[in-house]
């Protein structure tokens, strides 16, 4: 099943399989939407958008210029990605399995990590780590998440577990890494 076009995707833009695109929404001029999106009404997807597969874009999301969104991350309603001046290498990065809430400002260049999460309000102005749950403005680190997307408990030898899974993560100089790849660069 192809994507249905509507009259707010740019003819320039690339709709994925199986992606869902409201009627309300918009998808600007050379935008990459990945198969098995959903944008929802009122979204914007601004210019050079790049968004990977499994995707979701709540209602009045906004993706400025020149985003890159990996798979599997969702925006939260009226959450703004934006760069801070017009350059394509001070975009925003949301890596996979990344959580964007409601109401955030992502402000580029930064790197938003895997399965980090973003509190709603938050206003990120620089790199978010891998499995990093950052609230306030400016964005600060608050806790951390496994893959699962539950808040990770500490333990008594300094590592971090899921209580939902039981991966182990280990931090180390800011960063944490599930415990098998710990040891890797």
């Amino acid at each position: 099943m192809h994507a249905v076009r509507t009259p707010g995707i740019d003819p320039t833009a690339s709709i994925g399989d199986r992606s869902r695109v409201n009627r309300l929404a918009r998808v600007g001029e050379f935008a990459r939407v990945g198969t098995g999106c959903d944008i929802r009404a009122g979204a914007v997807i601004g210019r050079n958008v790049l968004i990977g597969r499994n995707c979701v874009v709540r209602e009045g999301a906004r993706l400025q210029e020149s985003v890159l969104v990996e798979d599997a991350v969702t925006i939260e309603a009226e959450a703004v990605l934006a760069s801070r001046v017009g350059d394509h290498l001070a975009g925003v990065t949301v890596r996979s399995g990344a959580v964007i809430g409601a109401g955030a400002r992502c402000v580029g260049p930064a790197v938003i990590g895997r399965w980090a999460v973003v509190e709603p309000g938050a206003v990120v102005v620089s790199d978010v780590p891998d499995f990093a749950v950052v609230a306030g403005s400016p964005a600060a680190r608050v806790a951390w998440v496994g893959r699962a997307g539950v808040r990770l408990a500490a333990l008594a030898d300094g590592a971090f577990v899921c209580p939902q899974t039981g991966e182990r993560y280990l931090e180390r100089d800011g960063r944490l890494a599930l415990q098998e790849d710990a040891g890797r660069g």
